[in-house]
């Protein structure tokens, strides 16, 4: 079950570094698409050259407890030119 699309489920998102464009976000982690290409919106992206010496990291706070079997991530397929 897709806790997103099937339950409508509204976590809290945070990132360890500002995102490259406000659009990419760390709520795009759980908006349910699942389209790895970033012109579509679609996937949290950090600013990397104003973030080069800061770890990234990526949380989800599900506000609530369940058993989770497993999870996917979805990485970015594509690469901003």
């Amino acid at each position: 079950m897709n806790l997103v699309r099937d339950q409508g489920l509204k976590a809290k998102t945070f990132m360890g570094a500002d995102p490259q464009d406000p659009s990419w976000s760390a709520d795009k982690a759980v908006d349910g698409n699942t389209d790895q290409n970033f012109v579509y919106n679609s996937c949290a992206i950090t600013d990397l050259d104003r973030n080069r010496n800061t770890t990234i990291w990526w949380t989800v706070w599900l506000q609530r407890q369940f058993n989770i079997a497993y999870l996917e991530i979805y990485f970015r397929s594509d690469s901003k030119l």
